[in-house]
C-alpha cells in the first residue's frame, strides 16, 4: 500500500490534464543487474540483517564540539542518497562492503577519511570506533529514524557554523546538510535530482530523468510509477504495442517517448503543457536525443487548437497515457483528443493506458472507461499490475482499446 500519494489529496486547477484480468507483478527483486530481472525495483541499499555496526544518533559530532569541515562534509557523503534508480523498497546487499569500496562509491578522498577518523576518536564520538563502524554510516542512513536525522541535521543548520571562518566551506556544508534534510523528508520535500531508470529487457541502456523539487502545481515534472511499466511493457512487447505514427499525451517527464525513441521508432511526438515542455526537452538532451527535441511539443488537452493549427494533417496510430486521470474533467478531454488525433479508418490504431488504482478517483477512471466504449474502442488488453512509485506500492491497471464496429462522427 501507498503510505502517501499526493494525488490522493491533489485538487486539479491547471489546465492539464467486465473483462477478465491476467495479473502481472513489477515488485520488487534482489539484484536489477540479473538477466533475467522483469520487474521494477530501486537500487538503494538495505544494509544485509545483523552485519552492520550498531550507530545511534548521538554517536555522531554535536556542533558544541566544533567538528572541523572535514569530519562534517565526510560524514554528510557518507550518509547522502545513492543515485535514485526506479522505485521499490530496495535491494538487499549480501555483505559489507569494504571501507574502501564505500568511499570510492560516496566520493570520499582515503586522507579526509583518516583525519575525520582520527578527530572522532580523540573526541571520544562512537562513530569513530573503528574505520568499519564510520564507513557504516553509509548502511546506517537507510535505518535510522527519520526524524532523528532530521533533527541531528537541523542543529546544524540553525547553528549557521559560526565557528568556523571559512565562509565557502560553511556554505558549502549547509547546502549538503539542507539537501540531506530535504532527502529524509520524503519526495515532495526532495531538492531536484536526476534518476536512474533501468527498463528490464532494455538494460544495456540506463535512461537519465531530471526531476525538479516537487511541488503542488509541477506535479508533471515527476517521474511517476505508471510511467516505468509503461515503458517496461513497450520494451518487451514493441511489435503488439507499437505502431506509427505515435503520441503520447502527458509525456511528463518524457521516459516512455525516451523508450520509444531508443527502440527505433521517429514518427513520434511527445506532448505536455507549455509549463512541462522545457524539462521534457532537457531529458532529450541527457538522453542525447538533441536531434528530438522538435517533437516535444504543447499539447493542452483542454484546447488542443493551437496544436492541431501547427499540426493541420497529424494523425496517429498509436496513443499512449500513463497516469492520465486526476481530476473529473480529464476523461472528457482526453476522449475528444482521441476523437481527434486518433485514425480512425484503421482497425490496428490503438490507445494503451497504464493507470494507477488510486482510490480518490474510482468514479472517474469508470467514467473514462464509459466514455472510450461510447466513442466507439473496446478493450483488446487488460491487465492488473503491481509496481511501485516514490510513495509505495501500488496497483495498476493496463489496457489496449482498438475501434470495434467503425461509425464517422
Amino acid at each position: 500500500m501507498a503510505e502517501f500519494d499526493p494525488l490522493e489529496y491533489y485538487s486539479f486547477s491547471d489546465k492539464r490534464r467486465d473483462t477478465s484480468i491476467t495479473k502481472q507483478s513489477y515488485g520488487p527483486i534482489r539484484l536489477i543487474h540479473q538477466a533475467s530481472a522483469t520487474k521494477l525495483t530501486e537500487c538503494k541499499v538495505v544494509p544485509p540483517e545483523d552485519k552492520t555496526p550498531i550507530i545511534d544518533i548521538l554517536d555522531l559530532p554535536t556542533i558544541s564540539s566544533k567538528p572541523p569541515y572535514e569530519v562534517l562534509t565526510t560524514i554528510f557523503k557518507l550518509l547522502a542518497l545513492d543515485v535514485q534508480t526506479n522505485f521499490g523498497p530496495g535491494v538487499i546487499e549480501s555483505e559489507i562492503l569494504p571501507v574502501q569500496k564505500i568511499l570510492n562509491k560516496k566520493n570520499v578522498q582515503k586522507d579526509q577519511f583518516s583525519f575525520s577518523l582520527s578527530w572522532l576518536q580523540n573526541h571520544h564520538f562512537g562513530v569513530g570506533k573503528s574505520s568499519e563502524t564510520f564507513a557504516g554510516l553509509y548502511y546506517w542512513s537507510r535505518v535510522i529514524s527519520k526524524n532523528s536525522m532530521i533533527s541531528y541535521l537541523t542543529n546544524i543548520v540553525s547553528s549557521d557554523l559560526s565557528y568556523m571562518d571559512n565562509e565557502t566551506q560553511r556554505n558549502e556544508l549547509m547546502e549538503q546538510a539542507a539537501k540531506l534534510i530535504g532527502e529524509n523528508s520524503g519526495r515532495t520535500a526532495r531538492a531536484g535530482f536526476v534518476r536512474t531508470i533501468i527498463v528490464p529487457g532494455f538494460e544495456k541502456e540506463e535512461i537519465k530523468i531530471k526531476e525538479p523539487a516537487m511541488t503542488g502545481d509541477n506535479i508533471g515534472m515527476k517521474t511517476w510509477g505508471s510511467s516505468l511499466i509503461m515503458a517496461e511493457k513497450i520494451v518487451n512487447n514493441t511489435k503488439e504495442l507499437l505502431k506509427e505514427p505515435i503520441l503520447e499525451l502527458g509525456s511528463g517527464t518524457g521516459l516512455t517517448g525516451i523508450i520509444c525513441r531508443k527502440l527505433g521508432f521517429k514518427n513520434v511526438l511527445s506532448t505536455d503543457l507549455p509549463t512541462i515542455v522545457p524539462n521534457l526537452k532537457a531529458n532529450f538532451v541527457l538522453n542525447g536525443l538533441e536531434s528530438d527535441l522538435s517533437s516535444c511539443k504543447v499539447l493542452d488537452w483542454s484546447n488542443f487548437s493551437g496544436f492541431r493549427s501547427e499540426n493541420p494533417n497529424c494523425m496517429f496510430s498509436t496513443i499512449i497515457l500513463s497516469d492520465p486521470i486526476y481530476s473529473d474533467e480529464h476523461p472528457t478531454w482526453i476522449c475528444n483528443v482521441l476523437k481527434e488525433f486518433l485514425v480512425r479508418d484503421d482497425p490496428q490504431s490503438r490507445v494503451i493506458i497504464e493507470i494507477p488504482l488510486r482510490s480518490l478517483f474510482e468514479k472517474t477512471r469508470e467514467n473514462f472507461w464509459i466514455l472510450l466504449e461510447a466513442m466507439g474502442l473496446i478493450e483488446t488488453t487488460v491487465e492488473e499490475n503491481e509496481g511501485y512509485d516514490d510513495f509505495g506500492e501500488y496497483k495498476f491497471l493496463f489496457k489496449v482499446y482498438k475501434w470495434g464496429k467503425y461509425t464517422r462522427d
